[in-house]
């Protein structure tokens, strides 16, 4: 076929080239007009449990016990407490904002949050903060089963119910330490906000279960460091005390001067100890040549000088001792 023939083609058979994309269009346009919008939204939360290090600095990991720890979160995330607590906490931040807040829902989720809970009940259950809004509204559900909370939670909302909440999906990626979160509603802004929500609520009690896990060796640890820090502190005193009554400002310098001079009186005393042995030896000589001579030479002059030397030697002697 030549590139003539093919234009002749086109101008015979124009009505239909324009005439069936248009139909096309057209009913697509009309049977999607009332159709919503969806918006998906997903992210991605490290948990460490793979390969993060543990308190022992040991980072090898078990395969069967880390598929037990994700399974748990797994479990956790979908469970429908956790999908409770995302509704009411969704519901509770819609109520508290007095004005619409597109970072927070849309305009059409606006208006159908105003038709849903009159007035009367939003002043009832709207605190002057978030934090007291929150258990505000937690607690009027529990009321009964016949409220206006109770019957949105656990109703058909695409918002605020638990059978909307179900279509929210968690997943390990592949065997790495993540887990993808994900969700899809007809308001982008509320889309993020329950997926925020999600994150925050599943993370809390996950850390709530570990705490309660270690909770009592934690409380050992601490019985037993504050029983050591009693008796740091008795002994403290103990020794603050002989500090006071021996006079000791510097331990270490005072110690140094004690040793040196316990060192001096050593010394001295082992140079008296000698002088005393000499003489000895000299008293026992003078002694025996004595002997034999008559009484009166006994007592001369020599021998009391003698023994005066003696005597000091002996009151030198007993006063190193002392």
């Amino acid at each position: 076929m030549s590139f003539i023939q093919f234009i002749k083609l086109l101008l015979r058979n124009w009505k239909v080239l324009l005439l069936v994309p248009a139909v096309l269009g057209a009913s697509i346009f009309y049977f999607t007009r009332k159709q919503k919008k969806v918006f998906s939204s997903e992210t991605i939360v490290y948990t460490g449990i793979a390969s993060g290090y543990s308190l022992n600095g040991n980072n090898s990991a078990d395969y069967f016990s880390t598929s037990n720890a994700f399974d748990n979160l797994l479990s956790l995330i979908n469970s429908r407490q956790t999908k409770e607590e995302v509704a009411l906490s969704l519901l509770s931040t819609h109520l508290f904002a007095t004005a619409h807040d597109p970072a927070l829902l849309g305009w059409d989720a606006y208006e159908q949050l105003k038709e849903l809970v009159p007035d009367s009940i939003r002043r009832k259950l709207v605190k002057p903060t978030i934090e007291e809004t929150q258990s505000a509204v937690a607690a009027y559900m529990k009321s009964s089963e016949s409220n206006l909370v109770y019957n949105i939670v656990n109703s058909d909302n695409p918002f605020y119910s638990i059978n909307t909440l179900r279509s929210i999906q968690a997943m390990r990626i592949s065997s790495s330490d993540l887990i993808k979160v994900s969700y899809e509603t007809n308001d982008a802004a509320i889309c993020k906000h329950t997926l925020e929500l999600v994150v925050e609520i599943f993370m809390k009690k996950h850390l709530l279960l570990h705490e309660g896990q270690t909770g009592s060796v934690i409380a050992y640890f601490e019985r037993e460091v504050r029983n050591a820090f009693i008796r740091l502190d008795s002994c403290e005193n103990v020794f603050l005390e002989f500090n006071k009554r021996n006079d000791i400002i510097n331990y270490y310098e005072q110690t140094k001067a004690v040793a040196g001079e316990k060192e001096n009186l050593y010394s001295l005393n082992h140079n008296l100890e000698m002088e005393r042995n000499a003489n000895e030896k000299g008293v026992a000589k003078v002694n025996d040549e004595l002997k034999g001579r008559v009484y009166q030479t006994i007592y001369g002059s020599d021998v009391i000088k003698q023994r005066e030397k003696l005597a000091d030697v002996y009151s030198k002697i007993a006063f190193t001792e002392m």
